[in-house]
């Protein structure tokens, strides 16, 4: 999940060190730990979409992934409508 890393720059830049200091610990986990299990509870090589939106409207994040065999891969992230280089 190298990923996280870049994920979590690109809210700093969206929100501000502040803002996203919380989103980064308290909520990205949580979306993450989601999509992975969608991805997991999908067939195999099948394609799954999830967006997720902060309730005051300030982050909006789009995953986009599939499973290969036994592990979950995401292949796009878009935040706010950007797409996220992973």
């Amino acid at each position: 999940m190298d990923f996280i890393y870049t994920l979590q720059n690109e809210i700093v830049s969206e929100l501000g060190s502040r803002r996203a200091a919380h989103v980064n610990v308290a909520v990205l986990p949580s979306i993450i730990m989601d999509f992975r299990k969608m991805i997991l509870d999908a067939d195999d090589g099948q394609i799954v979409t999830e967006d997720y939106n902060l309730e005051d409207g300030s982050l909006s994040l789009s995953f986009k992934g599939q499973k290969q065999g036994d592990s979950p891969q995401i292949t796009e992230i878009k935040i706010n409508g950007r797409q996220v280089d992973l």
